[in-house]
Parts: C-alpha cells; structure tokens; sequence
C-alpha cells in the first residue's frame, strides 16, 4: 500500500490551471462591458437553469491498473444546476450551484452527491479598471481535475471538500497598456476517512502581470507568481497538526500575446521556475517552462483551439518530489443551427519526476515516467434550443515504468439536456 499510495498526487487549485495557460490569452482580448448572459428575467436578475441527465458505461471507475483488475459499471447520473446573475451598470454579481447526483450499479460511493457553490463580484470603473471577488466551495468526488490541474491525481473512491477565495484588480484595454494582481487562497480537504492515504493542503498563491503593447494587436508581457502552501498527511485528524511538507514557489515568465484577427488570440511565454519542498524529505526544481495557445476559427461556426505547455508541478508520489508535465492539446468544434455542437479533443501529456522512487518501495531505484492520452469525442443535438440530446465518448489512458500509476478507462454516455446549459 505504500508504494500505491501517490499515484494519486499533486493537489494544486484551478486558479493556478487558469494561470499558466489562459491568464495570458484572454485579458487584453476582453471586452470592457460585458453583455448580460442568456437567461430568464426575473425582476433585476436573469436565471438560467439548465440540467444534465443521463447514463453511461464505465470501463474502469476507480483508474486502476490492469493488474489489479478494474472494476466496470454502469452509471446514472443527472446534473441540475443555477446561475443568476444581476448585471448593473459596467459590472455584474453572479451566483452559481450545481449538484451532480452519481448512481452506479454495483459500485457504492463515499460520496454521490457532489455539490458545486459559487459567487463572483465583478465591478469595472470609467478608469477601464477592473476589480473582481470570488468565492467557490466544492463538495467533490470524482472530479480531481478541480484541484490537481497537473492531471496526476485520478478517482480512487474517497470524496474531498475545496474552497477557493480570489481578489484581484485588473486593467485590459485593447493596444493600451495594462496589468493584472491576483491573489487567490486554497484549502483542501481529502477525506475525513483517518485511513485515507492522501494529503490536504493550505495555501495562497499570488501573480502580477504587466502587459506593454508593441502594435493595436501585439502585447509583451510578463508575469510573476509566487506561491506558499502548506501540505498535511489526511490521516492525521489533530486540529493543531503540523505540515508534513512546506511549499515556497516563484516563476517568471515573458512573451507575446496578440490577435491574427478577430476571435483569433493566440500567446507565446517562456519562463524560469524555481520551486521548492521542505519537510519530510526535501525537493527542488530549477529549470525552464514554456506555454503557447492559439485559437483560430472559419467562418462563424467552427473553431480550433491548440494548447502546449511544459512546467513542473509538486507532487507526492511516495516521499515527495516534483514532476515536469509537458502537455500538448487539440480542440475542434463545429456549430450549427438550434446551438447543437460536434467535437472532438485531444490531449497528450509526459510527466517525469526528479527524484528516484527510494529504496524499500515497489519499483525502488527507477525514475518514475508517465504518458497520458485523453481523447473526447462528443456531440450536442438540440432539438429545440432549450432542448437537445446529448452524446460522448471519452478514452483516457495512461502508461508509466511505475506499474501502480497504469490505467486505461472508457467511457460512453448518452443524456439528454434542458435548459441554459454550459
């Protein structure tokens, strides 16, 4: 058990997803007074309920290597969620819920009812400044992608809360000149379960970016984010515990960001990181990132969206260390009448670790290596604009020298979709 007990990872926020690879895209792209969102009036706010509902076939629920027999079955599952939003003035305050209720047939859940809470504050000024505020709780299962954006984490059965607080001040105008400061706080915890074999963690992460235009649709920027997390063994349930590790990260990076036209961003960073882990054992990465995006369309209903990108993450397979994830990523989607959509993603990532899986663990001596590939295939067919069916076929592998890390799942779902759903 040991030696299985970090296949399952880095737990880093989805602030710090945003961060290394959108932060950069969209911010100077973004209109000053934004339009209020579909929905129904009600009085000065607009609601869009939406719901999501459907069954599926799971080939492997809980991620598992072939050697340990994958577990398969069926699911049910139905999605209902809420957004309300009063817009005012330049600016806007919205709320937002999901629940997303899971039923297998023979597999029983720690938790079914995952919960999804939200409120942002959004107030834009005649200065073109921009302050936001926001808050989210998750009441999560399965969904690790929410806190682990490095994709190391998978589904093992045990459920997790999160919070996620965010303020920042922000100034896009298109050819001006601009900058952002965000500082956002984490907390996250794995599992009330004093058997679990998974880590918390509790920490801030802050990022400055400052953006000079070179023509109306060309910027250099560059950006620092700094981070300070504390991370805590889950099985220790003491109030007053101390951190098992110590997080103390910065990274600098510098590029372009621009538009080859109109709705056709695309951005080029590189950087230095310099993070590292102090605690139970101690790690360091020094060395070079990079990420890129471009989104290109045709006419106004199909668009291609390419994503690359190379940074370490930290995470805690077996003592603790960091991981290099190189990630490169396709996205193409094709719209047409009634909002139905067809599409297809693609993902491809390799994660090397830095350290040697020490000795007296399974696999000791070897420097862990894995390779992802995650593709999607999906399609909304709407039959009224409110009303449509949904359907989609996910295939999600991974091969790795660490046989506990291995797993190949698939999964086909057919649903149907209501209301005002994103």
């Amino acid at each position: 058990m040991r030696a299985h007990r970090c296949a399952i990872g880095a737990r880093r926020t989805a602030a710090a997803a945003v961060l290394a690879t959108s932060a950069l895209l969209a911010p100077a792209l973004r209109a000053q007074v934004e339009e209020p969102p579909e929905g129904l009036p009600a009085g000065p706010w607009i609601l869009a309920p939406a719901l999501l509902a459907g069954y599926s076939s799971d080939s492997n629920v809980f991620y598992e290597p072939p050697s340990m027999g994958p577990v398969s079955d069926p699911l049910r599952a139905a999605s209902p969620s809420l957004r309300a939003t009063l817009p005012f003035r330049n600016s806007r305050f919205d709320l937002a819920y999901r629940a997303t209720k899971s039923d297998y047939d023979e597999v029983v859940l720690a938790r079914s009812l995952s919960q999804e809470f939200g409120a942002t504050l959004s107030l834009v000024f005649s200065s073109y400044d921009r302050l936001e505020a926001s808050a989210s709780r998750t009441l999560g299962s399965t969904d690790t992608q929410v806190f682990d954006p490095g994709g190391e984490a998978v589904f093992r059965g045990l459920p997790y809360d999160f919070d996620e607080q965010t303020v920042g001040i922000s100034r896009r105008v298109p050819g001006k000149r601009g900058w952002d400061v965000y500082v956002t706080r984490s907390v996250l915890d794995y599992s009330d379960d004093p058997d679990a074999t998974f880590f918390d963690y509790e920490g801030l992460e802050a990022t400055a970016l400052y953006r000079e235009p070179l023509s109306p649709k060309m910027w250099l920027v560059a950006d620092w984010t700094g981070r300070w997390f504390d991370e805590y063994d889950a099985a220790d349930t003491d109030p007053d515990r101390e951190p098992t590790w110590q997080e103390r990260s910065k990274l600098f990076r510098a590029g372009l960001q621009g538009l080859l036209g109109t709705g056709r961003p695309y951005q080029v960073v590189v950087g230095l990181a310099d993070f590292g882990l102090t605690g139970a054992s101690t790690s360091t990465y020094r060395g070079w990132t990079a990420d890129g995006a471009l989104v290109t369309r045709w006419g106004a209903a199909t668009s291609l969206e390419v994503r690359a990108s190379r940074r370490p993450w930290p995470s805690f397979f077996l003592e603790g260390n960091f991981y290099v994830n190189e990630t490169a990523s396709a996205r193409l989607e094709r719209r047409w009448l009634r909002q139905s959509r067809l599409g297809a993603e693609g993902r491809w990532s390799r994660a090397t670790y830095t350290e040697p899986v020490p000795e007296g663990f399974a696999g000791e001596g070897i420097v862990r290596a894995d390779r992802t590939v995650r593709i999607r295939v999906y399609a909304n067919l709407m039959v009224h604009e409110r009303f449509g069916i949904r359907l989609s076929v996910d295939d999600d592998r991974r091969t790795s020298n660490f046989e506990y890390a291995e797993y190949r799942k698939r999964v086909y779902f057919v649903g149907i979709l209501l209301g005002w759903y994103e």
